[in-house]
């Protein structure tokens, strides 16, 4: 088992189902990008816009917690439907997915719970290549990122198997998560280094594109799906794989 063959599986569920995956996620996805356009990118991205917006008390603050909120809301719904649709072939009965509340508020609970645990290794990484990142160049800013990116998301993937479970409502534990993955840490490090290299690339384009642009906007939300959809297909292999036992194709 390596990286490459988990990242492989994790794509082939987003190709190889591809209608499923659109009908699951579509609408979800649309809504929270519609309700992104509520607040004007500069405030977020112009760092001198930001600021003279909150000094002068314009900042719109409850558009702001509105769109966190869909944000939030949407993207646990897509991923709680996707898992029970790949693990348990669970089909949506409409064009909007079953809302399994129960399931989406412990799934929340664990991405907490995962928030607090890999809070500390990812501040130790990034005060030791802070200094690299602020005095040196693209590359070794970059160098920097996948120094502290792969490390954390790797240890992200061997606990990450309890998110599926709460999508599934199966009780699976962070220790256990952690046990039944022992050993998995090179193919998980792979496959970690893999996801963040492929999604380095696809935003690449992006960068040519005028800043803000539609354009740049529109490819952005593209990969932006991409990659949450494979993100949720990678959670899913390592559950399918490490914790019910499945081959991978």
């Amino acid at each position: 088992m390596n990286g490459l063959s988990l990242f492989q599986h994790s794509l082939r569920q987003v190709t190889g189902n591809f209608a499923a995956a659109i009908r699951i996620s579509a609408l979800l996805y649309l809504a929270q990008v519609a309700v992104g356009t509520l607040i004007d990118l500069p405030l977020l991205t112009d760092e001198a816009a930001m600021r003279s917006a909150i000094e002068g008390g314009t900042f719109p603050w409850g558009k702001l917690v509105l769109i966190v909120v869909v944000a939030v809301v949407s993207n646990l719904w897509i991923a709680v439907a996707w898992h029970r649709f790949v693990l348990r072939v669970e089909m949506p009965a409409s064009l909007v997915p079953a809302f399994h509340g129960g399931a989406i508020l412990a799934y929340f609970g664990r991405m907490i719970a995962i928030g607090l645990v890999l809070a500390v290794p990812m501040m130790a990484l990034m005060a030791l290549t802070g200094p690299v990142a602020v005095t040196g160049g693209p590359m070794a800013r970059l160098a920097t990122v996948l120094v502290v990116a792969v490390p954390v998301s790797t240890l992200f993937f061997r606990i990450g198997a309890i998110l599926p479970a709460a999508a599934l409502d199966q009780p699976l534990k962070l220790a256990e998560a952690w046990r039944r993955t022992a050993g998995a840490t090179p193919a998980l490090a792979g496959l970690a280094l893999l996801f963040l290299g492929a999604s380095l690339a696809i935003d690449l384009p992006a960068t040519a594109l005028p800043q803000g642009s539609v354009p740049q906007l529109v490819w952005l939300g593209l990969t932006g799906w991409v990659k949450a959809m494979v993100g949720i297909s990678a959670l899913t292999t390592i559950y399918g794989h490490y914790i019910e036992g499945r081959a991978l194709r």
